[in-house]
């Protein structure tokens, strides 16, 4: 079978760089011409790279202006050259690798065949210490698997410092080290020793008989904004989500999900720009771990505000996640689209998806001799899942209140089923209970949620109704409206 060979695309970037004046090595690094590059490179790799190499380059530049509009002219680029070659190089500067590789894996419809983003810390065409040449040879190999025997990485992805990265869990950590990059909440892909070894189960699916495509629009007006003490005081936060350009919003915010809520003009911005639309997605700071919204209050006010979870996304699979959605959404119904896809694993950019079913405010309260039940009725669940799909389930109720009539210093206790009628016994214990929780009163109206995943696993029927039971009739719950929220993996 014909080896198709690597298509070499070269943006330039410190992989590219040499000293503006050649006789003094300290002088400032200017990027080279591809056609310097070209020339000088294929002398290095003609005893190393048997097969077809070409190269080609839309400019050369520090990959600090590396825009949307240079990612589009890449996917154009490999989307042209897909049935020519068998895999792709980017060679690419470090600062803003991670944001084009995140970008190009949304923008790849269907991706087939290996795209290898790759540079340099240290430039190698006048170093003789570098990493550049190294990691310049294992992307063109693993871009080639058919010729070295190695498993095919349909992806986008990064390889430095002999690792291999999904690209858009990939972040950069490091401004000088040769061990430039990280995926915190994600196994590497491939790493390198006598031979490159790539990790199966970590790689995603081959699409199967799907045509690939480049779906290339791009909303450029997200912004990403840090929290740090003290910034609620100033009017920068309130003054920005006024500008009527910006479609989106990242926090990154502490912890798992937190931000100042004492400031309640900030609130009542965030509250107005969500209602013309502006989209809140809501990240944390920690390079490790994940979003939990409504774990605290101050989180549970955003959601409440209509904030979203990132779950795990990387800031820059965020923000270009942002912008491919919103790329394609038109009018109202179009937000309304991303602002239920944002939150579902499309590439593998989230270690799972959050779907959400509105359970509605009917409610039927019936009392029980000493106990009151209250049943809500289900709505349809249009998730096909099987249960070892199924993380996490939770009920959520919104702005919800919980007291006792004699005292609010002791908990209320619920026990909570699912699919028991009015007018069924209640099985404690049985197929149908979810489990018997503790929850202390809470005056002030407030998200209230209950963790009813099953040690047993759960099957997720077309239709599920619930029915709480509270053990005192004296205890009041209320809320406005309540939700069914899975979250579960591809």
């Amino acid at each position: 079978m014909e080896n198709k060979g690597v298509l070499v695309i070269y943006t330039g970037g410190t992989i590219g760089s040499v000293p503006k004046d050649p006789e003094d090595p300290e002088s400032p690094q200017i990027v080279i011409s591809l056609q310097e590059f070209e020339e000088r490179t294929r002398k290095l790799l003609e005893d190393h790279i048997p097969f077809g190499l070409k190269f080609v380059s839309p400019g050369e530049y520090d990959s600090c202006n590396m825009g949307v509009d240079n990612w589009k002219t890449l996917g154009e680029i490999i989307s042209a050259n897909y049935d020519e070659f068998g895999g792709f190089v980017i060679l690419h500067g470090t600062d803003t690798m991670a944001y084009t590789a995140s970008a190009l894996s949304f923008m790849f419809q269907n991706l087939g065949k290996p795209v290898v983003l790759t540079g340099a810390q240290v430039p190698f065409l006048h170093n003789l210490r570098n990493d550049g040449f190294q990691n310049m040879v294992a992307a063109i190999q693993i871009a080639n698997p058919t010729w070295y025997d190695i498993d095919l990485v349909p992806e986008v992805c990064i390889w430095f410092n002999n690792s291999l990265y999904r690209g858009n869990r990939t972040t950069k950590i490091n401004a000088s080290g040769f061990k430039a990059f990280s995926s915190p909440n994600y196994p590497i892909l491939g790493e390198n020793g006598e031979d490159i070894k790539i990790h199966r189960r970590n790689i995603l699916k081959v699409p199967s008989r799907k045509k690939f495509r480049l779906q290339s629009k791009m909303e450029k007006g997200v912004v990403m904004l840090h929290f740090f003490p003290g910034i609620q005081d100033s009017k920068i936060l309130e003054e920005t989500l006024k500008n009527r350009e910006i479609k989106a919003v990242i926090f990154l915010a502490f912890g798992s999900g937190n931000i100042p809520t004492q400031n309640i003009e900030l609130l009542r911005q965030i509250r107005a720009a969500n209602s013309r639309g502006v989209i809140f997605l809501i990240l944390t700071q920690c390079p490790i771990g994940r979003v939990e919204l409504g774990l605290y209050e101050t989180s549970a006010q955003l959601l409440d505000l209509g904030a979203i979870s990132g779950v795990d996304l990387t800031p820059e699979a965020a923000v270009t996640k942002l912008m491919f959605l919103l790329g394609e959404a038109e009018g109202i119904p179009g937000v309304l689209r991303v602002k239920n896809e944002i939150n579902k694993n499309k590439v593998g950019e989230q270690s799972f998806s959050i779907f959400s079913t509105n359970l509605g405010i009917e409610r039927e309260v019936i009392i029980e001799g000493e106990i009151k039940r209250i049943y809500i009725k289900g709505s349809p669940i249009n998730l096909p899942l099987n249960e070892d799909q199924i993380n996490k389930v939770m009920l959520a109720f919104r702005k919800a209140t919980l007291s006792k009539k004699d005292k609010n210093d002791s908990p209320v206790i619920f026990d909570i089923y699912i699919d028991v009628f009015p007018g069924d016994a209640l099985e404690k214990g049985g197929n149908n209970h979810l489990g018997s929780f503790k929850k202390m009163p809470v005056l002030s109206p407030n998200y209230v949620f209950f963790d009813i995943t099953k040690n047993g696993g759960w099957t997720i029927d077309e239709f599920a109704s619930f029915t709480l039971v509270i053990k005192s009739t004296t205890d009041l719950f209320d809320y406005v409206s309540a939700e069914l929220v899975l979250y579960y993996t591809e």
